[in-house]
């Protein structure tokens, strides 16, 4: 079983959005990203979910565009900033399907590290935004599969 994490693509600042819908270079990262792993993923992306915030409901649909999830796309609760990792950290322990959570900085960060050392605290992980950090479960442990930003990709 694998989890995709997404920290959502680069968004306009609460002073020029309060909104903060993607930017034209977040909504052409996060399209080239997902354009990229739908060409190159070896397993499908079942189910995307995604906070709720515009930023991250935006980056979401051009992820879901690209990759066709079967279970679609949805907006779920515990995926903002500040939410308490150990929420996902639960709830992916019942998923048996690979499944993208599209989300924030920090809950991102903490949720990631939460998963490979059973302590939020710390840091394992340099997200980005639009990047895709690949985790596996095997055995009930996970481990790092791979890590992708925008600017990896030609």
């Amino acid at each position: 079983m694998r989890v995709y994490l997404v920290q959502h693509g680069k968004a306009f600042s609460k002073v020029e959005n309060p909104n903060r819908p993607l930017t034209e270079v977040g909504s052409n990262e996060s399209f080239t990203m997902a354009n990229y792993l739908s060409r190159v993923l070896k397993k499908n992306v079942s189910s995307i979910v995604h906070s709720g915030k515009m930023r991250a409901k935006q980056t979401a649909v051009i992820f879901g565009e690209h990759l066709k999830p079967s279970i679609g796309i949805k907006d779920g609760d515990g995926l903002n900033p500040t939410s308490d990792p150990s929420i996902w950290m639960i709830r992916l322990r019942k998923i048996t399907h690979d499944i993208m959570l599209i989300g924030h900085l920090p809950h991102l960060l903490k949720l990631g590290t939460l998963l490979l050392t059973d302590d939020e605290r710390g840091s394992f992980i340099n997200f980005q935004n639009s990047g895709v950090v690949c985790l596996e479960k095997k055995d009930n442990a996970w481990a790092i599969n791979w890590i992708i930003t925008p600017e990896n990709i030609d």
